[in-house]
């Protein structure tokens, strides 16, 4: 909104709103980059501490709200022994779940008494994404795309969305439409999960290590309407893939369980099983192609101080357990310059992460890590 002197506003209001615009952006540009923050953080005699208990909590829980009983009702059913998921979808507004085949939508933030059933065959869903849908494919109601991926099929689901009658709701209602023709095997491949990026990109994540890409058209001819291209393999993988029998691969599979896109840098970090964090490059206008760039396998070092490490002059302590990446989280360009993610421990101490060059050149790992513990 530009403050302009008008009938609407008047000048005094107007002289303000520039007063406190001007005000904000020079608050904005006094604000420290987090690198140097966290670096000043190094130097303190006690610089983190934990919060005092005569304080008020940090965090509240101000409301509550029960599953949806259809989906209880089902998870019972299964007596906790079948495959169950569970997420959000925030540009939606709805929250979702999954046992077994089974995939349950509803909203979150209000119970209005609707929740959404999908039944992906007979074979347990093992991940889920959502994707804006690329335009001319579909009816202008399908605004969004469901993935589901189960052992031996990748599904994709039109999803809809209609505003309220007096508009002030664009996501009050929500239908499932399924697309058969947009059905595919996974040729014996799992998926462990499945990312997306603001464009409808759809990237998955196999159990046999590599990255694919579902890509989907409106289908001419001889030309499939959906397919799955494998990123990250070469000649000699796709020969060991299809040529050699199992018996003679020695090589152990470090299968990918996590990814997340920069968007802003046009990255894919990928956290995988045992604990490496591998960073792909999709070129400077985000379209790819992928390009693996660099693989780190020990981030979280055990001598360091807060594993057990010792610091100069400190007494010795008892070594505590290396812990696990469980989440990585990108970093925009407002927050700092120079650091890019952060990952998210076990132990609930953050990672932070710096690469070099960006989206249109090389991009590494920095070794020289921000930690602070929370």
């Amino acid at each position: 909104m530009a403050w302009a002197e008008d009938e609407a506003i008047g000048p005094d209001v107007a002289s303000a709103g520039l007063h406190i615009s001007e005000r904000i952006g020079r608050d904005a540009a006094a604000q420290p980059d987090l690198e140097e923050a966290l670096e000043a953080s190094r130097y303190a005699s006690h610089p983190y501490s934990s919060h005092p208990k005569e304080w008020p909590p940090l965090v509240e829980v101000a409301e509550t709200r029960q599953l949806p009983p259809m989906l209880i009702e089902r998870y019972n059913a299964a007596a906790g022994e079948g495959t169950a998921l569970c997420g959000i979808f925030s540009e939606l507004h709805r929250a979702w779940a999954t046992v077994d085949n089974s995939f349950y939508v509803w909203r979150f933030d209000k119970w209005d008494g609707q929740c959404q059933e999908h039944h992906a065959n007979e074979q347990a869903i093992c991940a889920v994404g959502l994707a804006r849908a690329k335009p001319g494919i579909f009816v202008e109601a399908i605004q969004y795309i469901l993935v589901l991926a189960t052992p031996v099929e990748l599904i994709l689901v039109g999803v809809c969305c209609s505003a309220s009658a007096d508009g002030t709701d664009p996501y009050a209602e929500l239908s499932l439409q399924p697309l058969p023709e947009y059905v595919i095997s996974t040729d014996g491949v799992t998926m462990t999960c499945i990312t997306c990026t603001d464009k409808g990109q759809i990237f998955l994540s196999g159990r046999d290590g590599h990255i694919y890409e579902l890509q989907y058209t409106t289908g001419s001819g001889w030309r499939k309407r959906c397919r799955k291209v494998c990123l990250t393999t070469g000649l000699g993988s796709l020969l060991s893939r299809w040529v050699l029998p199992n018996a003679f691969k020695f090589s152990a599979v470090d299968p990918i369980v996590d990814m997340v896109i920069d968007e802003e840098r046009n990255t894919i970090y990928a956290r995988t099983e045992g604990m490496k964090l591998q960073l792909f490059d999709l070129g400077a206008s985000g379209e790819g192609p992928l390009k693996k760039i660099t693989e780190e396998k020990n981030l979280v070092d055990p001598r360091d101080a807060p594993y057990g490490g010792r610091r100069p002059n400190a007494p010795r302590a008892a070594r505590s357990p290396k812990p696990s990446i469980v989440c990585i989280s990108p970093l925009s360009a407002m927050e700092s310059k120079w650091l890019h993610a952060v990952a998210v421990l076990s132990d609930g101490k953050r990672l932070f992460i710096s690469t070099s060059g960006g989206s249109s050149s090389s991009v590494g790992l920095n070794t020289g890590l921000q930690r602070q513990a929370v």
